[in-house]
């Protein structure tokens, strides 16, 4: 358990431990190079802005002590401490410092990198945002299976670094093809596995995988996600591609059992949804239609909010004229799900703002006929209702009042005494509940008109008006 204000009692304990450290009777029984590390590690966990200083200055000490002083000596432990707190507190230049302090540790006390100093690297590589990112995260991987097989044991990869490398194909803009790079690290893994012991490719991975595919720039992106997760539905056997040929995992290998591919969770089936927030209809029709295949399977891949709120994303970016009855439609099936589960310990389709905001959102656009904005007007009034009925997990936010305002301005006409009376009641609950935003205020320009405009503030719509120039209560409850 974290005590309050720990870092000042390990400062203390760190000072006791420099001033005795000259005594080795002082050192029997301990290893001066683990209290450093567990020092180094509190700040690691500190949220205090000179946390990195103080992982710094404990390594400079320990490097100051150890002529005289064996038993403080850095150890792998040390230089990974350090290599984290670089990629946490200092993220831009994390790759250059993480680079420099291992080739010196390394250099002076002979410190060998293992899987855990790798996969830092790794990680660093993801946050450099380079272009040839992807190329060296290859080149690390590689690094790290050969020096394995050759008998560097410690540097052994593990899932997390297959999956490093697979999210930097997916969070490098240039990588165009993502998906199909991830298909061949998950394969690597495979090999790895069958033939030194390695781990097998768990959901993790598949999920790493099936986000490159969503994220990828490729036009059939969503097809490609979908393909591979109907595989996981059945549960196929892993295949492995060498050259032009492709053979199955269990015809490679006889001494042991196929290797199939694990079951989708419900976070896999959320990726392939947003796969499918394509803008197009036929796309958002389809994110429906695996909604529902979620709602009829087991416990494991039922869906949650998220799942939901995805869907109703996709019909609300779609250039479908019914996308107000669409997102409504999937947003009564959420709230279905929350109260049939309820008293469930896995309740996972808990009601949530953002589905309600996304679905309302959905109303403004896209109306091309007055009879439209009526209809979506009068869902709007449903949504607003329904929201009302889950006080306990669904309050409005700062989001819910701007959209709401915006939705007077594209709905209803400036002689339309709903619009005003719709607008005052939000702006006013907004500042009532400290909610009022910038977005709350922007909206209101075009949602209000002249004078109540000016009878709410003060001014006149075409006056900007920030956060700062509003009274202090009705924005104290912002994030």
């Amino acid at each position: 358990v974290r005590c309050q204000n720990y870092e000042d009692i390990l400062e203390k304990l760190l000072q006791q431990v420099v001033r005795f450290a000259p005594d080795e009777s002082f050192w029997v029984g301990n290893n001066g190079a683990d209290i450093f590390n567990a020092y180094m590690n509190g700040w690691l966990q500190s949220r205090r802005s000179q946390a990195l200083d103080r992982i710094v200055q404990a390594l400079q000490t320990m490097e100051d002590l150890t002529p005289t002083v064996e038993f403080v000596k850095p150890d792998v432990f040390t230089l990974n401490t350090v290599m984290a707190g670089y990629k946490k507190f200092r993220r831009k230049t994390c790759l250059y410092e993480c680079a420099k302090v291992r080739a010196r540790l390394r250099d002076v006390f002979h410190i060998q990198s293992n899987t855990v100093t790798m996969n830092i690297l790794l990680e660093c590589w993801i946050i450099s945002g380079r272009q040839d990112a992807p190329e060296q995260a290859v080149k690390i991987l590689n690094y790290m299976e050969r020096g394995y097989q050759s008998g560097k044991r410690t540097v052994k990869p593990d899932s997390q670094s297959y999956r490093a490398v697979i999210d930097c194909f997916s969070k490098t803009k240039t990588c165009l093809n993502a998906g199909e790079l991830g298909e061949g690290i998950l394969r690597q893994m495979a090999l790895f596995h069958r033939e030194h012991n390695g781990e097998a490719p768990g959901v993790r991975i598949f999920n790493a995988v099936l986000n490159a595919h969503a994220g990828s720039k490729v036009e059939e992106r969503g097809d490609k996600a979908l393909a591979l997760l109907n595989r996981m539905e059945e549960r196929c056997t892993l295949s492995l591609s060498f050259g032009d040929e492709t053979v199955l995992y269990s015809s490679i290998s006889t001494s042991s059992p196929p290797l199939r591919m694990p079951s989708p969770t419900t976070v896999s089936y959320n990726i392939v949804l947003k796969s499918m927030q394509t803008g197009k209809t036929r796309d958002a029709q389809r994110a429906d239609r695996l909604l529902m295949r979620m709602e009829e399977g087991n416990a494991s891949s039922r869906p949650d909010s998220i799942s939901y709120c995805t869907v109703i994303s996709a019909y609300g970016k779609s250039d479908s004229e019914e996308k107000s009855k669409q997102s409504f439609n999937v947003l009564k099936r959420l709230v279905a799900a929350s109260t049939r589960y309820q008293s469930s310990q896995r309740n996972n389709s808990r009601a949530v703002p953002y589905a309600f905001n996304a679905a309302l959102n959905a109303c403004c656009f896209a109306h091309e006929t007055s009879a439209q904005r009526e209809e979506s007007f009068s869902i709007v009034q449903e949504i607003m209702n329904m929201m009302e009925s889950f006080p306990g997990t669904c309050s409005a936010d700062e989001v819910t009042y701007g959209t709401i305002l915006r939705i007077c301005a594209q709905l209803l006409t400036e002689d339309d005494p709903r619009r005003n009376e719709m607008a005052k009641r939000a702006f006013s609950e907004a500042c009532e509940k400290g909610l009022c935003g910038h977005f709350v205020l922007s909206q209101l320009r075009f949602a209000a008109g002249d004078n109540l405009y000016r009878s709410l503030l003060g001014c006149s719509p075409s006056t900007k008006l920030q956060t700062s120039d509003v009274p202090a209560h009705w924005t104290r409850k912002l994030k």
